[in-house]
């Protein structure tokens, strides 16, 4: 079991199986104050072992300032596909989209995004939030 894809994205859609990403690949937010919402959503893409039958998966996602300390979201549930008799079992993977888009960030600062897959397989994403006057900079906020 593990993570092929681990992404923070501005919009995704999943249909049919088929992933539609906008602003995928966001590694820097720029905010005017603080709190802030992220206003992203995290894609996962998940590849189970060949033997995977559908039973369900446990899944953690936490995100915290960057050594872990302080944790400003913790999200756990089960999550499950169907699988088709006549695929490959190398050919499964699994879209999953976590909805970040609430969790308020106290501060600039570079934060971290876990993942773990039924208590083992884990990965981690990093990425930067900075203060800028919206009014002053042609900048843009993801």
């Amino acid at each position: 079991m593990k993570f092929t894809t681990f992404m923070l994205v501005e919009h995704t859609t999943v249909v049919s199986g088929l992933v539609n990403v906008l602003g995928g690949g966001a590694s820097h937010l720029n905010r005017p104050s603080y709190p802030a919402p992220m206003a992203l959503s995290l894609l996962c893409m998940i590849q189970p072992p060949p033997s995977y039958q559908g039973e369900p998966i446990q899944v953690l996602f936490t995100v915290t300032e960057a050594d872990g300390d302080a944790i400003y979201a913790r999200l756990e549930g089960e999550f499950g596909f169907g699988i088709h008799a006549e695929a490959d079992p190398r050919t499964m993977n699994a879209p999953l989209v976590v909805d970040l888009s609430d969790v308020m960030l106290p501060k600039s600062g570079l934060y971290r995004i876990a993942g773990t897959l039924d208590n083992s397989a884990s990965v981690e994403l990093f990425f930067q939030v900075k203060t800028v006057d919206v009014a002053a900079a042609d900048t843009p906020l993801q």
